[in-house]
């Protein structure tokens, strides 16, 4: 069962849930498309948050980086797209636009 889980193997469905394990469940919908996204919206999270409170970029950022750089081996989609790396430059520009009007 928890190599289906690091594999990604099977449809997300009631029977995830229902078969017992229900970790299977809540990680699958992540294993499929929303792998990447659900890591962004993580890391914009906690930067954006971080940079709120602290009103600084420099700890948020590598706070934010650490923090997706630890989901992204858990997520075994991530290594499949090839286009991630262009996604997280995205994201990084959004991140830092973001602290620019938290600070302005």
């Amino acid at each position: 069962m928890l190599g289906n889980i690091l594999l990604g193997i099977g449809a997300c469905d009631a029977s995830n849930f229902t078969s017992g394990s229900w970790m299977q469940g809540v990680i699958c919908p992540f294993q499929q498309t929303l792998g990447p996204v659900f890591v962004i919206f993580v890391g914009v999270t906690v930067f954006a948050g971080l940079a709120i409170y602290t009103r600084s970029m420099t700890i948020p950022a590598i706070v934010s980086i650490l923090l997706v750089g630890m989901l992204a081996p858990v997520l075994p989609v991530l290594g499949a797209w090839l286009l991630m790396r262009y996604v997280v430059i995205v994201a990084a520009v959004l991140l830092f636009l973001l602290y620019l009007a938290v600070k302005g």
